[in-house]
């Protein structure tokens, strides 16, 4: 018989000899599924690793494992279960709580991610690659200072030589994240020691590159893009942001653009960017119908995109098509109402279409979302200008100055609005700003030079003016605008001048015609005048000016004793503009010097029915009542005639001496003095 004792014995020396041989299987389970782990076989490494486990559930190093095949084949579940009974097992072990804090990252669970990584640095704080993962949860929680930090840490901890392939990573990220910071020299500096580290890493050089391209280096980005083409010519997106660099280049190089986003269709033919970015660069070479089929297909492959229907309606736009540019900026602004572009140009789009109202409202909603925007204050400024709106024009104006002072085309628009309202002083301080901070434009000599010439700053409005014409020897309003300065000062020779070099350039405007017949006239130059005011009328016979190009051509005629041409003309202008007692009294004047003396007596009592005081008339319709022998008629006109201007020597007459007079000329036609206006003084 056996003792109990001995009985004892036996039986742990058998259960130990179990155990020993199931911890060996176990181990050689675990060596068999670490090879196929290495060969990323994860899922017969698994098996072997839950084979291991059955055998010797209490190694926390094959639920790790495990853990690690999980993972590696997005199950991130039962990896995250692994990892927890390793910890479970083997509270202190840095790795576990490491991997486990990769897990918790993949599955959105950021914050048990940093405190896994956390508790794995304070087990082993000289681990860089803890520091480097948890800058990467940091990353995904949106702190993308914190994140740069521990990426720093990271690098500090992998000095050592053997761990120099190890830095990678952290350049690399860190590189990513200055990017998306503004930090460019940094990302610029941490991606060239990243792809130094590893130099045939084809998103390396491509990150290289987008942060070249954002500090606007854009030879140095195509070099990037070249080098990531190199070593994979099979990813669209690199052929998409070379084409993207060669399209900033300057100057631009749209062809080889158009070449790189044809060779990305070709790998990726269905990315909506690469269609919108080609479209893009058909649209700066003006191929509109080339461009509006790219971003056709770019709106077939994602149809709430803003900035497709946008770009359309530049398009629409360049080809001014007002309409067309209109509705795809709508478009847009359906997708997102708050996109300012869309909401500007649309408002540019209404200015163009006359609809002011509907303008200012899309430059309105523009500085709501942005009231820092100088282009929508200078936009609403035109609008307002539009529609006569001159004191909220110089407020809109003014606040487009404050934004940008040193921005010399707001002094311009606001001058010119301080122009129209009068307020010369105020104009022509901000017409010398304009100048002052740069500006040549001829348009601000122009406007200056009238301030001035309202100011009757007449040497200096013509010299103003000599700088436009300078600058732009083709402008019509310039020369006419001088023209005007010169008539002003009665310097006709020089006012004619100029509107026949106007004539030159626009040969069918019939305005300068009219003002150089009235130039010619004032000059003495009769046939020139004459001939001048017949061509106005020819091109435009319904002219606002009509009545006084037909009285001009009738002085004309009349200050060459051509009465039977002149009374035509002086009949037209009564008919465009009756009761105008000038025009009646040169006719009345023309019809006498014609011997139609009951005409000139009807025309003579029209003139004094309108101009009871006026001496001449009564002077003239005298010698008519004589001439068809009505001597008290004539007698009682003589005497009207002195008594309304006794101190007039001219009027008075010896009837003895005038009998056989036709008619005295008081003064030269077109020279009768203005009644209406002393009329208007008493």
């Amino acid at each position: 018989f056996f003792s109990p004792h001995t009985m004892w014995k036996a039986d742990a020396s058998v259960k130990n000899k179990e155990k020993e041989n199931k911890n060996k299987k176990a181990g050689e389970l675990y060596h068999e599924g670490y090879k196929l782990q290495k060969k990323h076989d994860y899922a017969a490494a698994r098996e072997k690793f839950t084979e291991a486990i059955a055998l010797r559930p209490a190694c926390s190093r094959y639920f790790f494992v495990r853990g690690n095949c999980y993972r590696s084949m997005g199950e991130f579940r039962r990896a995250l279960f692994d990892y927890t009974m390793a910890i479970q097992i083997d509270d202190d072990h840095s790795h576990y709580y490491g991997s486990r804090g990769i897990c918790f990252r993949n599955m959105g669970k950021l914050e048990d991610s940093v405190n896994d990584f956390t508790r794995a640095i304070q087990l082993e704080n000289n681990n860089g690659t803890f520091y480097y993962n948890l800058g990467l949860t940091y990353y995904d929680m949106g702190d993308r200072e914190q994140a740069i930090a521990c990426y720093t840490k990271a690098l500090d901890l992998m000095q050592d030589p053997s761990k120099q392939n190890m830095r990678f990573k952290p350049y690399y990220h860190r590189g990513n994240t200055h990017r998306e910071l503004d930090n460019l020299d940094q990302s610029i500096e941490d991606l060239k020691a990243a792809v130094e580290l590893d130099d045939r890493n084809a998103m390396a050089n491509n990150n290289l590159g987008l942060s070249y391209f954002e500090k606007g280096d854009y030879k140095n980005a195509v070099a990037c893009f070249q080098k990531s083409i190199e070593i994979d010519n099979k990813k669209a997106i690199f052929f998409n942001n070379r084409g993207l660099a060669h399209f900033r280049l300057n100057p631009p190089k749209y062809q080889e653009s158009l070449n790189d986003f044809n060779d990305a269709i070709k790998l990726d033919d269905n990315n909506a960017n690469i269609y919108f970015n080609r479209g893009n660069s058909y649209l700066a070479i003006k191929k509109y119908d080339e461009a509006i089929n790219d971003f056709d297909e770019a709106i077939s492959r994602v149809s709430d995109d803003e900035n497709n229907y946008y770009c359309k309606g530049i398009v629409y736009q360049e080809m001014k098509q007002v309409q067309q540019a209109i509705d795809q900026f709508q478009l847009a602004l359906n997708v997102n109402q708050d996109f300012i572009p869309a909401l500007f140009h649309l408002g540019l789009m209404f200015h163009i279409d006359g609809q002011l109202f509907d303008s200012m409202e899309c430059f309105s909603k523009v500085l709501k979302l942005d009231p820092t925007d100088r282009r929508a204050y200078e936009s609403l400024g035109l609008v307002y200008c539009d529609l006569l709106y001159y004191d909220l024009a110089v407020g809109a104006f003014t606040k487009a100055i404050n934004i940008r002072p040193d921005y010399s085309i707001n002094y311009f628009y606001r001058g010119k609005s301080f122009l129209w309202l009068g307020r010369y002083d105020e104009a022509i301080a901000d017409f010398d700003k304009a100048f002052e901070l740069g500006c040549q434009d001829a348009q601000v000599y122009n406007c200056r030079a009238m301030a001035r010439k309202y100011r009757k700053n007449y040497d200096a409005a013509i010299k103003d003016l000599g700088q436009a014409i300078e600058l732009d020897n083709t402008n019509v309003e310039y020369l006419y605008n001088r023209s005007q300065c010169f008539l002003d000062i009665e310097n006709y020779k020089d006012a004619s001048v100029d509107l026949s070099k106007a004539i030159q350039i626009d040969p069918n405007e019939s305005k300068l015609y009219y003002l150089r017949g009235k130039a010619f006239y004032q000059q003495r130059h009769y046939q020139e005048a004459i001939d001048d005011l017949n061509k106005s009328l020819q091109l435009d016979p319904n002219s606002q000016d009509a009545h006084d190009c037909y009285y001009h051509m009738g002085i004309a005629y009349a200050n060459s004793e051509r009465h039977a041409e002149a009374i035509p003309c002086f009949t037209n202008a009564i008919r465009l503009k009756p009761n105008t007692a000038v025009y009646i009294h040169e006719r009345a004047k023309s019809y006498q010097n014609e011997g139609q003396y009951y005409e000139a007596i009807n025309d003579f009592g029209k003139v004094i029915h309108l101009q009871p005081t006026n001496p001449h008339a009564f002077f003239r319709r005298a010698f008519a009542n004589k001439s068809v022998n009505k001597f008290d008629e004539a007698a009682e006109d003589f005497e009207q005639a002195r008594t309304l201007d006794p101190d007039n020597p001219h009027l008075v007459v010896n009837y003895k001496k005038i009998y056989d007079i036709e008619f005295i000329e008081l003064c030269a036609a077109g020279e009768e003095p203005d009644m209406d206006a002393k009329g208007a003084a008493l």
